[in-house]
């Protein structure tokens, strides 16, 4: 199986290429960076630490894409766009670990499922992915009752709010509650805010470190609290589980998929 990866100069799109290396069955077909980025043109075993593997880092995804049977995608979402539309053309299935999407880009991954198989992947932990089956569980039988909060603290370098992990988590909230994440969002609080409307969901974002990532999402009733929570200590799990998801959708029909299809957890 040949995967390619787009953002191979990125920490996680490092983790992908020595990954790839790593797992029988699977050979790495090239790798993207930005253009104008520092990689274009050396070897994409470099910046993961390898011996050279005979492939320069390009600035071409539709080459990449030419090669491969399947791409995973962590590079940065204002590419998202055009990656999605040559996934569309040429039907070759996507991973998409990219975060940080606006309403176009999620109407422009809509658009690509109808012709290529496209696994959004905002979190591709298989225990993280396990825990959202428990949050959704847990939303759903604790109702508007009980006060949704979702702590997300991740790297200093993260360059949006929220993660993409911590709005799956309150996408998760909501869809077990039977809300619409827009309509109960509350992403920022400052100054006399008032009482809190019942049925919202907040995020509070804390930045620092070089940590991997965490979450918790507290349930606060009247008389007790639940929460749930997870830290990863590795950002190599991300390489591990986007592999995996590659090799699972290599043949599926054209569809948008998540990684709990993915873990057999849908």
């Amino acid at each position: 199986m040949k995967i390619g990866i787009f953002g191979c100069g990125g920490t996680i799109g490092r983790l992908l290429v020595r990954e790839v290396v790593a797992t029988e069955g699977c050979e790495l077909s090239g790798g993207t960076s930005r253009p104008g980025g520092p990689h274009i043109g050396i070897d994409v075993g470099e910046p993961a630490g390898l011996e050279p593997v005979g492939l320069a880092i390009s600035d071409d995804p539709r080459a990449v894409m030419a090669a491969s049977d399947v791409i995973i995608d962590f590079s940065l979402a204002p590419a998202t766009a055009q990656h999605m539309l040559l996934a569309a053309e040429t039907g070759i299935p996507v991973v998409l670990g990219t975060t940080g999407f606006d309403a176009d880009d999620y109407a422009a991954i809509d658009r690509a499922a109808a012709d290529a198989a496209i696994v959004e992947a905002p979190n591709t932990s298989a225990n993280l992915n396990f825990l959202l089956m428990l949050i959704e569980r847990i939303a759903g039988v604790l109702g508007d009752e009980y006060d949704a909060e979702v702590l997300s603290m991740s790297e200093r370098r993260l360059p949006f709010a929220p993660s993409g992990t911590a709005m799956e988590v309150a996408k998760t909230v909501a869809a077990g509650r039977g809300a619409n994440i827009d309509d109960v969002l509350e992403k920022v609080r400052d100054g006399v805010i008032g009482p809190r409307p019942p049925g919202t969901i907040g995020i509070a974002v804390v930045r620092g470190g070089r940590v991997s990532g965490g979450q918790r999402v507290i349930f606060a009733g009247d008389d007790e609290i639940v929460e749930v929570a997870y830290r990863s200590t590795d950002p190599a799990i991300y390489a591990k589980g986007a592999v995996t998801a590659a090799q699972w959708v290599v043949g599926k029909p054209p569809a948008k998929y998540s990684m709990r299809d993915v873990f057999g957890l849908a």
